[in-house]
């Protein structure tokens, strides 16, 4: 097995602190536990990407699309032979054809 090296995109890292600062709001500890686990998440999928399913909404576009489930929480990700980048990351009940329109921004 090859362990892929992991880039975050600074769109990624802007949602990730988005989601928090969101979930803040309401509860510090559910933010720290929802933070918590998307970035676990993201470490884990050095190992085996595979594991999880394509991302039906990218299959047009060229590349590996892959995603990961947090709670409520979509990572989508590229596959490489070398490395993993992590695109972005956003609530599942936003608009999936918004989301899939700005993935090259």
């Amino acid at each position: 097995m090859i362990e892929r090296k992991i880039l975050v995109s600074e769109k990624a890292i802007n949602q990730i602190n988005e989601i928090y600062a969101y979930i803040k709001q309401n509860s510090k500890d559910n933010a720290v536990k929802v933070r918590r686990k998307i970035k676990e998440t993201i470490a884990n999928l050095s190992v085996l990407p595979e594991a999880y399913p394509r991302d039906w909404f990218l299959d047009q576009t060229v590349g590996e699309f892959r995603f990961a489930l947090v709670f409520v929480y979509k990572i989508v990700f590229e596959v490489s032979e070398t490395e993993i980048i992590i695109l972005q990351i956003f609530h599942t009940a936003q608009n999936p054809d918004k989301l899939s329109n700005s993935e090259n921004e």
